[in-house]
């Protein structure tokens, strides 16, 4: 009996040694990034658009065209690193100027569906990936993470013209995008994954508190309401849960405007998360764009725009990258604060948008699950096979009890030894054993792998 439970137990955690070397992909380990010689790039352009006038944010030509990630036979799952969008003159080939950039999108086409598509549960928020705009023209994640996507969904890229200053000459431009990617696949070490969620800054239009999906409020506690606000487009015009009419698309009066929106409700936190990667949105004229914790006081993330001097326009807005990521607290509030400093003398227009991405545990969890459930169902195979292995193994010995291996047929041993067992005994031994001695011989060997005395 001894010895059959040290021979189980000894094929078990070899089966286990085996199993958790092959299986070491499932688990996530410490970020690390991939070998650069395992990232792809694929390259998409838009159609040539021609600026020959004003464009107002929102106005400009556009483009919406379906495409998907992967080249030739790639299937599977896959990780993006990085995407960045620049413009190009179509005649010259030349980079030019990101102030004609009103935004570049890439969404899911559905995300319930784009959810199972990559094994993950449903989360909540819109079908958005990425979102570029003047001033912000590349995301690139902290090394060790990335956006999982199915090899060959249907993604929708979308790129609008914008175009504030008077121009003296035509010009064609093509959007061209660049997104790095990793095969699954290919990794010798996993990603730690991200998705996007998106708050932003609202003005109220119609309604007298301005807390955006909260009916009674407490300013001690959720801060200031939003402002009244002038809506720029009715399409951006909408009516909350809470009673009130708000748009995210709205008019900046000559001079400086601070406007704060209660996010907490937006963000509907059930659990505790982390925030790896920020990028945001903002119009020219903005100085800045804040999360702040109503909790404690403290500014979570805050950033800065840099306006052109020369022109209209933005230079650049501040993101927020980080490995180790900070935590927002699911029982904390959380306002939005924006700045602008409109000194042209005329009215212009304003939104305000923070794209915070969250790691992803709702998806670690679902692929740890598939793993154990692999490796459960690898043991018990194994398990299987070493009981089959060892019952043939006792039953051809048992018909010669004590016979030295020297006058055995070691041909006939060597095959039932090899399945059982993941390093044979030698076939060459100094003298030969006896069954019983081997039989020791097993349940020391077992011992020792188990950490367990004899």
């Amino acid at each position: 009996m001894k010895r059959n439970q040290a021979l189980r137990l000894f094929a078990l955690s070899v089966s286990m040694v085996g199993l958790f070397a092959a299986h070491s992909n499932s688990a996530f380990a410490a970020p690390a990034a991939p070998a650069e010689t395992l990232v792809k790039t694929q390259v998409f352009e838009s159609q040539p658009f021609v600026i020959d006038r004003i464009y107002k944010s929102m106005t400009g030509p556009r483009e919406i065209t379906q495409v998907s990630l992967g080249q030739g036979e790639e299937r599977g799952l896959m990780w993006v690193l990085s995407y960045n969008t620049e413009i190009i003159d179509t005649n010259t080939g030349a980079d030019v100027s990101a102030e004609y950039m009103c935004h570049n999108n890439l969404n899911v086409s559905n995300l319930p569906s784009h959810r199972r598509a990559i094994g993950a549960p449903p989360v909540r928020g819109v079908p958005r990936l990425f979102a570029l705009s003047q001033g912000v023209m590349d995301i690139d994640f902290p090394d060790g993470y990335g956006i999982p996507v199915r090899a060959g969904e249907p993604l929708l890229l979308n790129y609008q013209v914008l175009n504030l200053n008077p121009i003296q000459k035509s010009i064609e431009v093509r959007y061209r995008t660049s997104i790095r990617y990793v095969l699954d696949s290919d990794l010798e070490k996993p990603l730690r994954p991200l998705y996007q969620f998106g708050i932003q800054g609202l003005k109220l239009v119609e309604g007298e508190q301005g807390y955006p999906g909260l009916e009674h409020a407490d300013p001690d506690v959720h801060g200031e309401s939003c402002s009244v606000g002038e809506v720029l487009d009715v399409s951006n015009q909408f009516e909350n849960p809470d009673g009130n009419t708000y748009t995210n698309h709205w008019v900046v009066e000559p001079g400086r405007e601070e406007n704060h929106t209660l996010v907490t409700p937006r963000l509907g936190l059930k659990q505790d998360v982390s925030v790896h990667y920020i990028a945001v949105h903002v119009h020219p004229y903005a100085e800045s764009i804040e999360l702040r914790d109503l909790t404690t006081g403290e500014t979570v993330y805050k950033s800065l725009i840099t306006n052109r001097k020369d022109r209209i326009g933005i230079v650049s807005a501040e993101h927020y990258s980080s490995a180790a990521g900070f935590t927002l607290f699911k029982d904390h509030e959380y306002t939005l604060i924006s700045v602008y400093q409109n000194d042209t003398g005329e009215r212009q227009d304003a939104m305000a948008s923070m794209f915070l991405y969250f790691r992803d545990e709702g998806f670690e969890r679902a692929h740890a699950a598939r793993a154990k459930q692999s490796k459960l169902s690898s043991v018990t195979t194994q398990g299987r096979q070493v009981a089959a292995c060892a019952s043939s193994f006792r039953q051809t010995h048992a018909r010669q009890p004590f016979v030295s291996l020297a006058n055995r047929d070691e041909e006939a041993i060597q095959p039932a030894e090899s399945r059982c067992f993941p390093q044979p005994f030698p076939s060459e031994r100094p003298r030969p054993l006896h069954r019983q001695t081997r039989w020791r011989r097993v349940e020391s060997l077992a011992n020792s792998s188990l950490g367990v005395n004899p």
